[in-house]
């Protein structure tokens, strides 16, 4: 548990990011969270990143009323002009998420970024 509250702490003192809890009204319990990062505030461009939905949430409307709820408060809220998606080009579970939700497919960027020791590619996504 320790561990989980200096994850948290952490999170919290960035201040690059802002994250979210998904919670579901009925029970009260915290099914997933994403955040709002690469906030560009001057060219009004912000990605969605860190997108974790515990299995109860996943296929399910009140995922996509999350992604569709954000999305507005970004657009509306913030007056954002560009929405970006952006995962690791073998995650087909993100792409097709992404897809569902409107994102086009912008292109992939090869060899972007090595994690967890391997070289990998990264689609983006745009949704404006």
């Amino acid at each position: 548990m320790g561990e989980l509250v200096s994850l948290l702490n952490q999170m919290l003192a960035r201040k690059d990011r802002f994250y979210y809890a998904i919670i579901d009204k009925a029970t009260g319990k915290a099914l997933g969270t994403f955040s709002l990062m690469r906030i560009d505030q001057n060219n009004r461009v912000i990605e969605v990143g860190a997108v974790t939905f515990s299995p109860e949430l996943r296929g399910t409307r009140i995922g996509t009323e999350a992604q569709y709820l954000l999305a507005r408060y970004i657009f509306e809220e913030l007056n954002y002009r560009r929405y970006e998606w952006k995962c690791d080009a073998l995650n087909l579970p993100s792409r097709r998420v992404a897809e569902r939700l409107g994102f086009v497919y912008e292109g992939t960027f090869r060899q972007a970024v090595v994690y967890k020791g391997r070289t990998r590619d990264t689609d983006w996504f745009v949704y404006d």
